[in-house]
């Protein structure tokens, strides 16, 4: 390679220093018979690649063409046009005297007493003032209230009521992002109600799809990450009017709620050097959060270095935990429980992996500090990156006891008191196994088909029905049993639910660089996922929870969720930073981020892009990688029901 290409060489040379010298280990070839026909079908197929190849230039050229044009009449336009959402004295002073009215019939009204009573036992409005107070007196600050204490639905009427009594209402505008549309819209639709009014008054959302938007001037509007993502796309200005922006479940740290984070830093940053940027105020939320990694990463302007913070305790009745092996003791009080979990093949396999589990996690509790004091080697992570990589792929804990589950619910719904069963499940095609399973035949004497005792919801995003379903009160004497993902772990609440049956398991997207591509896999969840799950019990009355899992196994989960820009395909994410409307070099951006990931991989995946045409050598997206993103972005949807993956997207561009 040196004699004949020098250039291949340097740059060979280059590609091993960067990456510490791991290679890939070699191949060994493997010869392929071709006829003619395969041949001319190849040779064919290139041609055509090629006429693409001239024929999105001439399409780049064009677009350049048309997108001066438009930039140049969008800039004669905005010197025409006032700002947006612009309010007159008069008008503003009219809406401040109707919100200040309508607070009021709403203090009086004797049809509300019963709600004013039930807002103001939560314990965020009990500790209200210390609440304002900080806000007022801080423009970034992060609140941790504790599962049930009311912060989801509380904060933005807190910030909204101060606003309206002291004159100021229409001038309070307020944007709570959520990480699902269903989190979106329930509590929309929620607060609209402990309000007194309807939808799209002082309350609404807005999400993919499906707008219902509040009267401008003295609104609160719950908004999925990504459309306020969408929002920022067309500048600062977008935010013109806007008060406070909520960033809720800001634990879950997916890539969104990342990029959102770096650019709201960037706009407090600016407001602080005196340069044009909205003044708005932030506030992050979570009943589950590492506080002193958010408070640094904001602190910058504190003399302590970290942004002020406040923890709400929560109001929660008492949850009992259970876990497999008291599940186990209570199954074998029933003879035809006993059997038939004994003579299932995938149950039988479940309970033998948990006990070996048991044992590897006794036994790793016990060995733990006494090798980090010996050699502060961590021994069972010692082989290359690409052989870790594939490792964690391989890991797919995707084996469900359906048989297990299906009779433990029976034994809540025969011998425990009214409420909802909540049973977390790891995706789609999970749900839908035990859903017909359950209603298959009957667990323990309990039929799952008859409506006048039972109704079974499938809780999934694929299902926008039930979505809705779910929050409908049954008749007296109908149990709820729904069968959900994570996607009821955190705002979506469902009062009913005192009984909480957790497989412990997610579906997490990974991304292989030895497979190139990205999976959902079924995995185990966090310590914190758990306490959430938990917590979705014991909202109305004593709550009881169960845990698939041996207690040693549920010590040795891992504490948080990593975040998720650091097991994505950073091809994506690079993409995604451009489809955002951020112009800074993707490194620059990326480096921002509150954990970034390794600057080796981000300077991989921009050399794969722009090897592929997606990106220039200015960093800025071709029509190749804005076609790409939009298939990204297709898939990703796809991605999520667990029925295509990105491997499979690649190929398909």
């Amino acid at each position: 390679m040196k004699a004949q290409d020098g250039k291949m060489w340097k740059n060979f040379v280059v590609y091993i220093h960067e990456h510490h010298g791991e290679i890939l280990q070699p191949v060994a070839p493997l010869g392929v018979w071709m006829n003619l026909e395969t041949i001319g079908a190849l040779r064919n197929r290139l041609n055509r690649l090629m006429e693409l190849e001239r024929e999105l230039e001439a399409f780049s050229k064009i677009q350049l063409s048309l997108s001066e044009e438009v930039d140049a009449e969008l800039e004669f336009s905005a010197m025409k046009t006032p700002v947006r959402r612009k309010m007159s004295p008069e008008t503003r002073q009219t809406k401040n005297n109707e919100l200040f009215h309508r607070l009021r019939k709403y203090e009086t009204s004797p049809e509300m007493e019963e709600m004013r009573t039930q807002r103001a036992e939560l314990p965020l409005n009990q500790y209200g003032e210390d609440v304002k107070a900080l806000f007022d007196a801080n423009d970034i600050c992060v609140l941790v209230g504790a599962t049930g204490s009311g912060k989801t639905t509380q904060v933005p009427q807190l910030l909204l009521d101060q606003a309206i009594r002291e004159g100021r209402g229409a001038e309070c505008n307020i944007i709570c992002t959520q990480p699902r549309r269903i989190a979106a819209m329930s509590v929309a639709k929620r607060v609209a109600a402990e309000r007194g009014e309807d939808l799209k008054q002082s309350v609404g959302y807005r999400v993919r799809f499906n707008n219902a938007p509040p009267e401008w001037g003295g609104s609160i509007t719950y908004v999925t990450t990504g459309v306020l993502l969408r929002q920022l796309e067309e500048g600062w200005d977008s935010l013109d009017g806007v008060s406070h922006i909520i960033v809720d479940e800001v634990h879950e740290r997916d890539v969104q709620i990342d990029f959102l984070l770096v650019l709201l830093k960037r706009i407090l940053e600016a407001c602080r050097r005196g340069e044009p940027a909205p003044p708005v105020k932030i506030i992050l939320m979570s009943a589950t959060i590492d506080t002193t990694l958010f408070r640094k990463y904001f602190g910058a302007a504190f003399d302590s270095g970290e942004c002020p913070f406040i923890d709400i305790p929560g109001r929660l009745f008492p949850v009992e935990k259970f876990y497999l092996d008291d599940i186990q003791t209570m199954l074998n009080q029933y003879p035809t429980a006993r059997e038939e979990i004994a003579s299932d093949t995938l149950t039988k396999k479940y309970l033998l992996n948990e006990k070996e589990a048991r044992r590897d996690a006794v036994a790793a509790l016990r060995h733990e500090e006494e090798e980090a004091e010996e050699t502060g080697i961590d021994w069972s992570r010692t082989g290359s990156a690409w052989e870790e990589d594939e490792i964690d792929m391989k890991q797919d804990e995707s084996d469900q006891p359906d048989l297990l589950i299906a009779n433990t619910i029976a034994h809540l719904c025969a011998k425990k008191d009214d409420g909802a069963v909540l049973v977390f499940l790891p995706g789609f095609k999970e749900i839908t196994s035990l859903d017909n399973l359950m209603k298959s035949r009957k667990f323990l004497g309990q039929d799952f088909t008859d409506n006048s005792k039972y109704r079974i919801f499938m809780l999934h995003s694929s299902i926008p029905t039930m979505q809705q379903e779910v929050f409908n009160p049954l008749e007296p004497g109908v149990r709820k049993i729904i069968l959900s993902t994570n996607i009821a772990e955190t705002s979506v609440t469902i009062p009913e639910v005192a009984f909480v049956v957790d497989t412990c398991k997610h579906r997490e997207k990974r991304y292989s660089q030895l497979r190139r591509s990205t999976a959902l896999v079924c995995t185990w969840i966090s310590q914190s996922s758990a306490r959430q799950r938990a917590g979705r019990a014991g909202r109305v009355k004593a709550g009881e929870y169960y845990a698939l899992i041996y207690p040693e196994r549920h010590n040795a989960l891992p504490m948080g969720d990593s975040a998720e820009i650091k097991r994505s395909d950073l091809q994506d994410v690079c993409l995604s930073v451009r489809s955002y409307g951020i112009k800074e070099p993707i490194t620059d951006v990326l480096e921002e981020c509150i954990e970034p990931p390794s600057s080796l991989a981000v300077v991989s995946a921009l050399k794969a892009l722009t090897n592929l045409g997606a990106l220039d050598n200015n960093e800025n997206v071709t029509p190749l990688g804005t076609l790409l993103a939009q298939l990204y972005s297709f898939f990703r949807l796809l991605l999520i029901v667990g029925r295509f993956n990105l491997l499979s997207a690649r190929w398909f561009c």
